[in-house]
């Protein structure tokens, strides 16, 4: 494990942190509003990309795991605001 790879693991697990809290929310209001939820696709790919590619090359192993943590989150996020855009349209 390298300074480099705390570094990544910091910024993926705040990541995780943020995006769990915007699921807590969506649960909560039931309902999605002022965001456009396409964008999210975009993040899932990133993360993917993160995850098959930018990782394993950099050897980033803490890092790969939160990455991981991060894709759950985003793909939830992603599943629950179409969920919520679909039953209140």
């Amino acid at each position: 494990m390298t300074f480099i790879d705390l570094g990544t693991a910091f910024f993926e697990f705040g990541s995780a942190v943020i995006t769990t809290l915007t699921i807590f929310k969506i649960i909560k209001d039931k309902h999605v509003s002022g965001v456009f939820w396409k964008s999210w696709f975009f993040y899932v790919a990133w993360t993917s990309w993160e995850i098959l590619f930018v990782y394993p090359a950099l050897n980033l192993e803490l890092a790969y795991y939160l990455c991981w943590v991060r894709l759950f989150g985003q793909m939830t996020w992603l599943v629950l605001a179409m969920y919520y855009m679909k039953k209140n349209k």
